[in-house]
């Protein structure tokens, strides 16, 4: 017959061994829940954090009659950097735009996400038209620092970037999607002049 201290010391051993297996189930879960949010490629967020994001501070703005900043940024020529110096290359220069544009964000409620292939979106909630253009035109400098050689483009012989700017306070007669709508307007004028910055 097992004795009483016998049944504790098992108990105890079983504990012990139910808390670690529920502790690495649990650091097996951060690391499923940040690999969900996180670009395999870059490490920033990916499309799927910018959609959820976006919607949230949409909301958020709006019940604070606050302005709403969305910058969309490009590779500037990259197609022609990819064909040139091969797909490894051109994944080690997204890799480095999007540090880049990491770096430049200071606020914790400041998001930067992979929006899809070399294109970015920066979400600025809280953030006026004027302070997301000089954002976006300190993110065009910070690229252009890193001085990555692009002699297949027409702009610089290093690579460049071009951004589109749009601000709105969020309302029932404006929608996310006019938000992204026209700062990707505003990302195509941009990239008619490579290189550029255009706020709308």
């Amino acid at each position: 017959m097992l004795r009483i201290s016998n049944i504790k010391k098992i108990i105890q051993e079983k504990s012990d061994e139910l808390e670690r297996v529920n502790k690495e189930l649990e650091e097996a879960n951060q690391k499923l829940e940040k690999l969900s949010q996180t670009d395999s490629l870059t490490g920033i967020f990916n499309r799927s954090v910018f959609d959820r994001t976006i919607r949230a501070e949409w909301d958020r703005c709006k019940r604070h009659h606050s302005p709403l900043s969305l910058i969309m940024v490009d590779i500037d020529i990259f197609k022609a950097y990819n064909d040139n110096y091969g797909h490894q290359a051109g994944d080690d220069c997204i890799r480095w735009v999007a540090q880049s544009l990491r770096a430049c964000v200071k606020r914790s409620s400041d998001i930067v996400a992979r929006y899809g292939g070399d294109e970015f979106a920066v979400i600025l909630p809280h953030v006026n038209r004027d302070t997301a253009v000089q954002f976006a035109d300190q993110i065009r400098k910070k690229v252009l620092e890193l001085a990555i050689p692009h002699p297949f483009s027409p702009v610089s012989p290093y690579l460049t970037i071009s951004a589109g700017v749009q601000t709105l306070i969020p309302s029932d007669e404006l929608s996310i999607e006019k938000l992204i709508r026209t700062a990707d307007q505003a990302l195509y004028e941009a990239k008619k002049e490579h290189n550029e910055v255009v706020g709308i």
